[in-house]
C-alpha cells in the first residue's frame, strides 16, 4: 500500500472515485488507528467503546473530508482523534446509568449504616440510581466535565478536549460538583427514598 506524504494527498484521496477512498481508508486504519486507540484507551480504558468510537470518528472524518466541510484548521490526525474523543463522549452521555457516577468522585460524603452485606449493597446501589436520576438534571458541559472527572482524566487533558482553558475546567469541575450536590440534596424525594434505605 502506497503511503501517503501529507494531508492534502489524503484529502484528495478521500474526495475521489471509490478505489481511491478504499486507499485511503486502508492507509489511515494502518497508520492511526494505533496511536489514536492508545489516546483513547489511556483516557478511557475502555477497549470496545474506544473500538466504536474509532470506527464512528473515521467514518464521520472521511464523510466530512469527502463532501469538503473539513477547512483545514488542523491537521488531520488531530481531526480525526478530536472526532473520536467526541464519539467517545457521546457514548458515555447515552450510558443509561452515567458510567456509574461515584458518590465520592461527586464529593458526596459516605452514607452511614453501609457495612458491605446484601442488604447494604442494594441500598447502595439504588442511593446510585438515585444520584444518577440528580446527575442527569445537570447541564451537558457539567454532565461531560464530571464524566471524565469520573474516568480519571485530568483536567488538563479536559481542557483540551471540551475546548477550554485550563482554570475554566477546574473552576467548572468545583461548580458542577457543588451543582450536582445541591440538585440531590433539594430534592425531596431523592432525599426522603436516602434517609429510608440507610
Amino acid at each position: 500500500m502506497a503511503a501517503f506524504e501529507n494531508d492534502r494527498q489524503i484529502i484528495s484521496a478521500l474526495q475521489g472515485d471509490n478505489q481511491s477512498v478504499d486507499h485511503a481508508l486502508s492507509w489511515i486504519i494502518a497508520a492511526w488507528k494505533a496511536p489514536v486507540m492508545k489516546l483513547l484507551l489511556e483516557k478511557f480504558a475502555d477497549e470496545p467503546a474506544a473500538e466504536d468510537a474509532f470506527i464512528e470518528g473515521l467514518a464521520a472524518m472521511a464523510h466530512n473530508v469527502g463532501r469538503g466541510a473539513f477547512r483545514g484548521d488542523s491537521k488531520l490526525y488531530s481531526y480525526l482523534s478530536s472526532i473520536c474523543v467526541n464519539k467517545f463522549l457521546d457514548q458515555l452521555k447515552k450510558q443509561p446509568a452515567r458510567s456509574g457516577i461515584e458518590p465520592d468522585i461527586l464529593e458526596i460524603p459516605d452514607f452511614p449504616g453501609m457495612n458491605g452485606d446484601f442488604e447494604s449493597l442494594e441500598k447502595e446501589e439504588e442511593i446510585r440510581r438515585l444520584l444518577n436520576l440528580a446527575f442527569d438534571r445537570l447541564g451537558e458541559e457539567c454532565r461531560t466535565i464530571l464524566l471524565l472527572r469520573a474516568k480519571g482524566v485530568k483536567p488538563e487533558e479536559i481542557a483540551g478536549i471540551v475546548n477550554l482553558q485550563y482554570q475554566t475546567v477546574k473552576n467548572k469541575t468545583h461548580n458542577c460538583r457543588r451543582e450536582f450536590r445541591e440538585l440531590a440534596m433539594a430534592n425531596p424525594v431523592i432525599m426522603d427514598k436516602i434517609k429510608e434505605l440507610i
